[in-house]
């Protein structure tokens, strides 16, 4: 889509034509006072076009602020408290017209499912020109969706791109134009509006946390209730940390004192103090975690709080990972200890069994050694009747020898039994 437009300081032209695609491209900005030209060029080449029609879909719009009869958008004025400045500190900034851009932003409505913002302060010369902030979702594919600057919701005339998906719009990350190949830093930067040191509320506005004169916000519930509750989620998980901090550190101490040679149950006392820290611990974490969600949900008034409770999370990884050392060295002490244990009964129950056996010996062996003295004694008998029969041998072997014969048989049988 082509453009052409010269915005004067007196009034000038704003004028484009073409479809219902965004758009973009290079800015150049000049006139008699050096800055106020807004000139979008022609798009980067081969750009697809979004098949959203050129309308504004309405059905994705919900207004803040709920008016009898039809939907009506907030005014992007009106006394309302901005959310969200946008600055840049890059010194490219008046030469492709960021300052367009630049002013604070009011939150001004519901868009596929965020928040949306008009900048607050008139476009000099071009009032009827409005800049709105603007996150559109993955209907028209990944290379449209993220967080958009442009004239209109869905719109044709667009400035700037970062292709975050946050429910916030990002701080960084911008792309100008928003088909440009990287974002340069510090060429766009958005942030959580921050009031000047002594600058008054506009009349009717609302304060931070504060519904404005008039309004009702769209939940049907006071804002202030919410920014409290947030407020006090970070004072509760704050205080909760600090305390299991303490615990955590007084549990790690004790076990630092304690070593392999310390009594087994201490060791398995400290082993179920440091578990039951862990425990404490993890169900802590889970808690904060639903706390940062919560929080996010308020919106870019309560990133400053989800910035503190994010703080507290590496808090508890640091008592975590200081628990975990000591439950692993108290385990491998526990370990030792029963292993120990083990060897000394073992030990135990085998010198009881050789005192068993010792004894055992010692009752038998009076019987066993009368039975060998018998038995010596009865192979000594044999011997002494068997001796004249083999040194001088009968030369007559009848009955008599026969007899002897049989009487020495019967020794030697009797001797070795």
């Amino acid at each position: 889509m082509a453009w052409k437009g010269n915005w004067g300081s007196s009034g000038g032209a704003y004028s484009g034509g073409g479809g219902g695609g965004k758009g973009g491209g290079s800015w150049k900005g000049g006139n008699k006072g050096g800055a106020g030209i807004v000139k979008p060029s022609t798009p980067a080449s081969n750009t697809v076009k979004p098949t959203q029609p050129a309308t504004k879909p309405v059905s994705n719009i919900k207004p803040t602020a709920p008016t009898s009869g039809a939907v009506k958008l907030a005014p992007a004025a009106g006394g309302k408290v901005p959310s969200l400045t946008v600055s840049s500190t890059s010194a490219k900034k008046d030469e492709i017209g960021v300052q367009t851009l630049v002013g604070d932003y009011t939150e001004a409505g519901s868009n596929h499912g965020r928040k949306y913002y008009q900048k607050a302060q008139e476009i000099p010369g071009h009032k009827d020109v409005k800049v709105f902030l603007y996150y559109w979702d993955m209907r028209d594919g990944a290379d449209f969706a993220g967080w958009w600057f442009g004239d209109e919701l869905g719109g044709s005339q667009v400035w700037a791109r970062c292709s975050s998906h946050g429910n916030v719009p990002p701080p960084a990350g911008w792309k100008i134009p928003w088909d440009a190949p990287k974002a340069e830093p510090g060429l766009l930067a958005v942030n959580p509006y921050k009031p000047k040191p002594g600058a008054a509320s506009p009349a009717g506005a609302a304060r931070p946390g504060q519904a404005a004169t008039g309004t009702v916000a769209a939940s049907g519930s006071k804002p202030a209730a919410g920014a409290a509750s947030v407020v006090e989620r970070v004072k509760k998980a704050t205080a909760q940390v600090t305390a299991l901090e303490k615990s955590s550190n007084e549990v790690i101490a004790k076990a630092k004192s304690l070593t392999k040679d310390s009594p087994a149950d201490a060791l398995k006392k400290m082993q179920d103090s440091i578990t039951a820290e862990q425990a404490k611990i993890n169900e802590a974490q889970r808690s904060l975690t639903q706390d940062i969600n919560e929080a996010r949900k308020a919106g870019p008034s309560a990133v400053s709080s989800v910035t503190d409770l994010s703080k507290l999370s590496p808090r508890f990884r640091t008592a975590t990972t200081s628990l975990a050392t000591e439950l692993n060295k108290i385990k491998a002490f526990v370990n030792q200890a029963a292993s120990a244990k083990q060897t000394a009964a073992s030990k135990e129950a085998q010198q009881k069994q050789e005192e068993k056996h010792g004894k055992e010996f010692e009752e038998a062996f009076p019987v066993v050694e009368e039975s060998c003295s018998a038995a010596e004694d009865a192979v000594e008998a044999v011997s002494i009747m068997a001796a004249p029969i083999i040194n001088d041998p009968p030369e007559d072997a009848g009955a008599s020898m026969k007899k002897v014969m049989d009487e020495i048989e019967s020794a030697a049988n009797t001797a070795q039994t």
